[in-house]
């Protein structure tokens, strides 16, 4: 017999239990968006994790707010994606009753924490509890933001890299050199400096 698509397949969770609907939603959601994802459980009574999570949280809005204002006694679902995608799983404070009583943001890599600060604070969404239609709100309204945002912290880690680095050969050569920009604008390349060391660029 042939099993039904991934998409009908029910996902269920002992009555009361509210962790582990949280963490049947968390597997769910993850089997249906794009690429490879898996869930596993945060326990967010730790506070070393608990603080980690609010450094790193893509969210100045109602994730932050859920996870920074709010006992969160169910804890959270880490989702793992491809290339460093994380995204936090939380239930949303006083929703209940809502039709979206989850929220999920992506998470910052630790490398990239202080890339991002102050940047798009609003970032996480509201979720329903049905994880077909929850993974389809996360891909369109999501996923493809956060993408950009990775790439954007990739390239300006590795801009700021190269020009430590220059600035070290600099200070050891005697090299007249200035900096200029960010990722976007056309750096100002040293003033003795070859084509050989101009900033590199990655790929996506």
């Amino acid at each position: 017999m042939t099993p039904a698509p991934l998409m009908h397949t029910p996902h269920h969770a002992p009555a009361g239990n509210t962790m582990a609907q949280l963490d049947v939603l968390g597997t769910a959601v993850a089997q249906r968006l794009p690429g490879t994802w898996t869930s596993t459980h945060l326990d967010l009574n730790d506070q070393a994790t608990r603080t980690d999570l609010v450094d790193r949280l893509w969210d100045q809005g109602i994730a932050h707010w859920a996870l920074n204002d709010f006992v969160q006694p169910d804890g959270g679902c880490l989702i793992l994606g491809p290339k460093e995608q994380r995204l936090l799983l939380l239930r949303r404070p006083l929703a209940q009753r809502r039709r979206a009583p989850y929220v999920v943001s992506g998470l910052v890599p630790g490398w990239a924490v202080e890339l991002a600060q102050g940047r798009d604070p609003a970032n996480a969404i509201s979720i329903p509890a049905d994880p077909v239609r929850a993974a389809a709100l996360i891909a369109r309204r999501l996923l493809s933001r956060y993408e950009d945002a990775l790439h954007a912290w990739t390239e300006q880690d590795t801009l700021d890299a190269w020009w430590q680095s220059l600035a070290l050969h600099a200070q050891r050569s005697g090299t007249a050199w200035r900096r200029t920009g960010r990722v976007g604008q056309q750096p100002t390349t040293p003033l003795s400096a070859s084509a050989a060391t101009r900033p590199p660029t990655r790929s996506r």
